[in-house]
């Protein structure tokens, strides 16, 4: 099993759930394999269904230079819909908007289906749980390769799900910018998950999206 992943001299968008797939958990493979207990940090199928289901959008502001409050998005979308899936045996979960129920439930039988899906306005993904109230997901990019063998402009996108226990979600979304780093040894950009976490600590954010919603039906 490798720790990173890797594309020659491209731009690469990758799933934190991906990302877990990749790097090595709690030891490997011992332990009891027919457990259905969750590795530690990682969702749960149990919190993931337990979250699917329409919601209606109350709030949703935008910065997109930095991390400020931002402002209110007009005219967006009225719903987002969430919908627990596996990907490559990793429980997710999706939280995509969409513009009435017809398109949130066409979503859904996309994200389900593991069909591509278009016209959203924002899709985030979880896949890790902090706490039962807490849930997370991060985004992470190699970056471009130039010819002086640097990878530039890499990207690190935290999501933060809090659940309120009442029917009530906020998404706290944050682009850090990160530093440019050196190609590997067979000029490779690659995405290592502990390195661009620590990467990302103190590094200047670029864009913000806060969306706060309500259950409001099943999908």
């Amino acid at each position: 099993m490798t720790d990173h992943f890797a594309r020659p001299r491209s731009s690469t968008w990758l799933l934190g759930a991906l990302l877990v797939l990749l790097a090595p958990i709690g030891g490997g493979c011992s332990g009891d394999q027919g457990s259905e207990e969750p590795a530690a940090g990682s969702l749960s199928a149990t919190t993931a269904a337990q979250l699917e289901g329409l919601y209606e959008i109350t709030s949703h502001f935008e910065d997109p230079a930095g991390c400020g409050a931002g402002a209110a998005v007009e005219d967006g979308p009225a719903y987002l819909v969430a919908v627990a899936a596996e990907f490559l045996g990793i429980q997710t979960l999706s939280l995509v908007s969409c513009r009435d129920q017809t398109e949130c439930a066409d979503f859904a039988e996309a994200i389900r289906g593991m069909s591509i899906y278009m016209g959203f306005d924002f899709n985030f993904t979880i896949s890790e749980q902090r706490s039962p109230s807490e849930l997370s997901g991060f985004l992470a990019t190699t970056g471009y390769g130039d010819d002086a063998g640097m990878c530039t402009e890499r990207t690190y996108e935290s999501i933060i799900l809090t659940v309120d226990g009442s029917g009530g979600i906020a998404i706290d979304d944050e682009v850090m910018a990160l530093a440019d780093r050196p190609q590997d040894a067979e000029g490779y950009c690659v995405v290592e998950p502990d390195q661009s976490r620590r990467d990302a600590e103190g590094a200047p954010c670029v864009s913000h999206v806060s969306v706060t919603a309500t259950r409001v039906g099943d999908i």
